[in-house]
């Protein structure tokens, strides 16, 4: 009787439960294929551009945007992504480009991805999980695209990965005068670095002096007019 309880409780136990085992594939080629596999990482800004004939092929929407593809990607595989957020992202042919891959938006702090390959249609391995890879784009600089950045583009407020989403514009052109006034001071010679020295403290130097010569002539003129009194 008591073999018979737990044989019930084992058979409620093992079909109580799904546990589920991703296949494995057992095609050599596409397995090494997989292990050096890595994610490749292309930027564009708000046109997608056609690299033969330099057309814009695709307005995105977005005036920063990215493709996520693999260092090795080919025809026979399939990217399925999903954010940190929960957003799906399915790879398809990009023509600029000439790659599978799976386009995107940097949104305001930047993005987690995890990126599942698996095995297509045609593949020695169909529908089956080749490799998991976790992704994660920074947060992207939007004043890295004004005109300021395209002129001072070594400056590090100009960094295209660059957290500056609390900043305003305000603080960002204010940063931006600062770093031309120090430039320019890197770039003056000694002549001009003199006469800027004079023109902001020269009132501290000169005041001072012209005060200590008055004194002294006051103090000459008045012992000159004791010396003619006592003759």
């Amino acid at each position: 009787m008591k073999k018979k309880i737990l044989l019930i409780l084992l058979m409620t136990v093992m079909f109580g439960f799904s546990i589920k085992v991703d296949a494995a594939c057992f095609d050599k080629e596409l397995t090494e294929w997989a292990v050096n596999s890595s994610v490749k990482f292309i930027n564009f800004d708000k046109y997608l551009i056609d690299e033969e004939s330099g057309k814009e092929i695709v307005e995105l929407g977005y005036d920063y945007s990215y493709i996520l593809t693999l260092s090795n990607m080919r025809d026979d595989v399939v990217l399925k992504a999903t954010t940190k957020s929960g957003r799906k992202l399915e790879s398809f042919y990009i023509p600029g480009h000439k790659v599978y891959g799976l386009p995107d938006y940097n949104p305001k702090y930047g993005a987690e991805y995890r990126i599942v390959v698996y095995g297509g249609e045609k593949s020695a391995c169909p529908n089956e999980i080749l490799k998991t890879l976790d992704y994660k784009v920074e947060q992207f600089n939007f004043y890295h695209m004004t005109e300021d950045c395209e002129k001072y583009s070594e400056a590090d407020i100009c960094k295209m990965y660059k957290d500056t989403s609390d900043m305003t514009y305000k603080e960002f052109k204010k940063e931006i005068e600062e770093y031309k006034d120090r430039l320019g001071n890197e770039n003056d010679n000694l002549f001009t670095k003199i006469m800027k020295f004079f023109a902001n403290y020269g009132i501290f130097i000169f005041v001072p002096i012209i005060f200590l010569v008055l004194m002294y002539m006051v103090k000459l003129g008045k012992t000159k007019v004791n010396e003619r009194k006592k003759k």
